[in-house]
């Protein structure tokens, strides 16, 4: 797939951004803090235990990516995942291209290529869904079999030669067990709500995936289904 328009926002500094919007309306952010516990009385959330101290909360949204179903334990609930690896590789852009080159992504959802911040470009490939995965260990090495494939992707979107990649680490991303992801109230959990196993997607869907849990915490419904923010490969198995 060709997608000569399509932007991306550099993860850091958007998260920046995130994070003083919310300041400035009066939120506070812990970060850096660990999730202990989730403490519940008859059934509803009350308030978390983290390594910053206890935070009263009558409303919990779990939006801890792979780890969400872990801090769900600790409130005595349970979220199935299955995991993708995958790796990431960034190259130093030749100096003939002075311009930025568009996104590209495989049509199967296995490898991309898009631009990244201080003129270097970053290449990967995801593998599909296995239930049998587990988070832990995650090793960041990467091996030189994935380096090579993705490699030879690169070489079959552009022309220009990249030299050997300045780092590479591998990625995981998880999804619900059906592929689809986990967005909306925990069963029998008055105020616990859980937002994770956007694969890949999770990322740009972030802003509505935002806008519709408030909806729903504000609301008691939302318009949007969960299934609407599944990934292109977990949409192609469900059909």
């Amino acid at each position: 797939m060709f997608t000569p328009h399509a932007g991306y926002a550099d993860a850091a500094q958007m998260t920046q951004r995130l994070i003083q919007a919310a300041q400035t309306r009066g939120l506070t952010v812990a970060t850096g803090a660990h999730v202990k516990q989730i403490q519940t009385v008859s059934g509803g959330a009350r308030s978390v235990t983290t390594t910053m101290g206890s935070f009263e909360a009558p409303i919990v949204i779990v939006a801890a990516g792979g780890w969400s179903d872990k801090v769900l334990a600790s409130a005595s609930q349970t979220a199935t995942l299955q995991f993708q690896r995958g790796a990431v590789l960034f190259y130093e852009q030749p100096p003939e291209m002075t311009a930025s080159h568009p996104i590209f992504w495989d049509v199967h959802g296995e490898f991309f290529l898009r631009p990244h911040p201080y003129h270097l470009s970053a290449a990967g490939w995801i593998a599909p869904p296995t239930p049998a995965l587990t988070l832990e260990p995650f090793d960041e090495f990467v091996a030189p079999t994935a380096a090579t494939r993705v490699a030879q992707f690169m070489e079959q979107c552009l022309a220009s030669k990249f030299v050997a990649p300045k780092r590479s680490h591998t990625i995981m991303y998880a999804t619900g067990a059906d592929g689809l992801p986990l967005m909306g109230r925990v069963h029998d959990a008055a105020g616990l709500f859980i937002a994770a196993g956007f694969g890949a997607n999770t990322f740009a869907v972030a802003p509505a995936v935002g806008k519709t849990l408030a909806q729903l915490i504000v609301d008691g419904n939302a318009p949007t289904a969960a299934s609407f923010f599944a990934t292109p490969y977990a949409k192609e198995e469900t059909l």
